[in-house]
């Protein structure tokens, strides 16, 4: 079909006087044509294909597109929905967190008031317990002192410093050498009584 139409191309070329070769002579010619309407028939196909594979990458990028979109809606209305449930139950949540919260107040005040009170009571009975600074209620402050009596021994193992509260033992003055015979000790004893 197409040598046809290109033979019949040539003829009126021909005819028309824009070539001195007869149809029949243009036989070389009509090779030309028909090499050069391939070419061009192959060109508009791959520029057609090209056309097609942008259309369709188009599309697909489209509908890819599209689909992220979708997905991400959706996305978008799950953390929504899920954002919406939480806030609904924070009122409930938060009520009973207080509730919680004044039955602890309510048990810290109770265990603070039992402390106080048994800070202040003591067994019952007469009895003295060592001092250190002011007295329990209910209880007595008695001092008293033993100074500058003498040890059997001038030497550390008989008399050791020491401190209880407000009681206290040590050496009269200065205890050791040179002088020897001043290994004299003396202790304090500050007591609360009831």
């Amino acid at each position: 079909m197409e040598m046809n139409a290109a033979f019949v191309f040539l003829c009126i070329f021909s005819f028309l006087g824009h070539s001195e070769s007869t149809p029949c002579e243009a036989s070389g010619l009509q090779e030309q044509l028909l090499n050069s309407m391939r070419w061009s028939a192959n060109i508009t196909e791959q520029l057609l294909s090209a056309q097609r594979e942008c259309t369709q990458s188009g599309m697909d990028a489209d509908s890819k597109m599209q689909a992220s979109i979708h997905s991400l809606e959706k996305t978008v209305s799950d953390l929504d929905s899920s954002v919406n449930s939480r806030l609904d139950a924070l009122p409930l949540a938060l009520g009973q967190l207080a509730a919680k919260l004044q039955e602890l107040e309510a048990k810290q005040t109770a265990l603070e008031s039992a402390l106080s009170d048994a800070a202040d009571a003591w067994p019952a009975g007469s009895y003295c317990i060592f001092a250190n600074g002011p007295c329990p209620t209910g209880f007595v402050r008695h001092s008293g002192h033993i100074k500058a009596f003498n040890t059997y021994d001038f030497s550390e193992t008989y008399i050791k410093e020491a401190r209880f509260g407000d009681s206290w033992m040590g050496c009269h003055g200065y205890c050791g050498w040179p002088n020897a015979r001043n290994w004299d000790a003396e202790f304090g004893l500050t007591t609360c009584c009831k």
